[in-house]
């Protein structure tokens, strides 16, 4: 039996639910966001969270101000007109679940390594089919707290609206979007390779933190090459080596890229740990190869489905 089906805390959320017959077993992280329509108007110019809002219902109610990117630079932006945050707010939702979802399979360990102890009924949660290997489907959903509502976010986010296109030249960070963001982007590297992302994605990988306070940087997801880099003594923060020091890792969601890898993973990884009391064992792959018919099914699966 599963030990927790369901776990709540303050960096997120996650729903364990069992296989049933020809329906894979998932494990959904769930996060919480509150995106807050920034209010360029008021005078405070800060990289740090802002939650002055306004929502425009004309352009004659629109209000005008500087806001700083994460390099500290300044852009002229206006408050969102209701129409335009409303539609933000929707195409942030579908593409940060389309960019994470649909990529990550967990696949328990099989208890042939007597140091990944798992029982039988633990891992029968995992079997759907006879002929797939016990596995779990991971995924991500964005619940986004409402305009105005007091209610506990996980992530909290300013959502800015940039009075003329920026061409995806405003840097964002986690606590800050621009409606640029939900759209894909072409980055290029420094030593020429083209890479494409959905910034809002990216973004939100780093709400997959601990749960600690949002003042701590151990709440943030780093990049994913950010632990290598910071053994460099001459490291700067979000310097380029963190988005990745080879092209398979800056092909990732934290990285540069699109895809969903081992590292991202890690999330899952630990929430799995925690619903089942298996510490250790469990496997990573892409959905494709797993699909393909790349991955065994086990000798314990063949046994405890005769």
């Amino acid at each position: 039996m599963i030990h927790r089906r369901t776990i709540k805390e303050s960096n997120f959320d996650s729903v364990l639910h069992p296989a049933l017959s020809n329906q894979p077993a998932r494990l959904i992280i769930r996060l919480k966001v509150r995106l807050f329509a920034r209010d360029p108007s008021v005078s405070t110019i800060t990289a740090g969270l802002v939650r002055h809002e306004h929502l425009a219902r004309a352009m004659s109610e629109v209000r005008r101000g500087d806001v700083l990117d994460a390099d500290g630079r300044r852009w002229r932006c206006r408050s969102w007109l209701e129409s335009e945050f409303n539609a933000f707010c929707i195409k942030f939702k579908k593409v940060v679940e389309l960019a994470w979802n649909n990529q990550l399979i967990l696949i328990p360990p099989d208890g042939s390594d007597p140091s990944a102890d798992i029982s039988d009924e633990v891992y029968k949660e995992f079997i759907s089919v006879r002929n797939v290997p016990a596995h779990a489907r991971c995924g991500l959903e964005i619940a986004l707290v409402p305009f105005g509502n007091t209610s506990t976010a996980h992530a909290l986010i300013e959502a800015v609206k940039l009075a003329e296109p920026s061409g995806h030249q405003f840097h964002s960070f986690q606590l800050r979007l621009t409606d640029e963001d939900v759209d894909f982007d072409r980055t290029i590297d420094e030593i020429g390779h083209s890479h494409y992302q959905i910034t809002a994605a990216h973004e939100v990988g780093h709400w997959l933190g601990a749960p600690v306070s949002i003042t701590d940087s151990g709440r943030y997801f780093n990049h994913v090459d950010a632990a290598s880099c910071a053994a460099d003594a001459h490291h700067e923060r979000n310097a380029d080596c963190e988005y990745g020091r080879t092209l398979s890792k800056r092909l990732a969601i934290m990285g540069l890229g699109t895809l969903a890898t081992e590292y991202e993973a890690r999330p899952w990884v630990t929430r799995a740990q925690r619903h089942t009391r298996v510490l250790f064992g469990w496997t990573v792959v892409h959905r494709l190869p797993f699909e393909w018919g790349k991955i065994p099914v086990s000798a314990r699966q063949k046994r405890l489905i005769k």
